[in-house]
């Protein structure tokens, strides 16, 4: 995938530092939203985090993974770093940013949506939030499972719980910005 600014190191880094600190910040937000949102632990109504994880990387392409991996190896190793090895944590981390790679790559390529995002519809957003969530909330929750920290029996219920909060957070940060980009465009036309 192509991102907006090509073959520019310094362009490339700042994609990668804003990403991975609208992660960072995000999860923060998710973090005070959770006496209002949280269904089970480890399981939100709305993620945020699983939104700015698909926009960064669909926006940003390559240097955006390397940011949102970063964040969400910081996140990772602050969550299960007592419980885990950095291996084991830091590979919860990958599984994450390519499940939302999977279904950026998967979407984009099938519905011929271009690099600049100037087709991007309603239709793609829905498509890139359902995918991007349930390959998320139930591939980690394998890794989990592999991991000890879901059993057999949770692989399902957390695995569809984490996809909902997951589809919720993607559809909203996703159409947010779809939503912003428009009324830019709209502005930009009018002036």
């Amino acid at each position: 995938m192509k991102h907006i600014l090509e073959n520019d190191s310094v362009a490339n880094l700042a994609i990668s530092v804003v990403s991975c600190f609208l992660l960072l910040g995000s999860f923060a937000l998710n973090e005070f939203l959770d006496p209002y949102m949280l269904y089970a632990p480890g399981s939100s109504l709305v993620f945020v985090p699983a939104g700015v994880k698909l926009l960064c990387i669909l926006v940003g392409g390559l240097p955006a993974i390397v940011g949102v991996l970063a964040a969400s190896a910081y996140i990772s190793v602050g969550l299960w770093g007592d419980n885990s090895s950095f291996l084991s944590t830091f590979s919860l981390a990958i599984v994450s940013v390519s499940t939302y790679y999977t279904a950026v790559m998967c979407v984009t390529k099938f519905f011929k949506i271009s690099s600049d995002l100037s087709n991007l519809n309603y239709l793609h957003i829905v498509f890139l939030s359902t995918l991007g969530s349930i390959l998320n909330g139930f591939i980690l929750n394998l890794a989990y499972y592999s991991q000890h920290v879901t059993t057999g029996s949770e692989l399902l219920s957390k695995g569809a719980a984490m996809a909902l909060g997951d589809f919720t957070g993607c559809f909203i940060v996703v159409m947010l910005f779809h939503f912003a980009t428009n009324a830019f465009k709209q502005q930009a036309h009018s002036a």
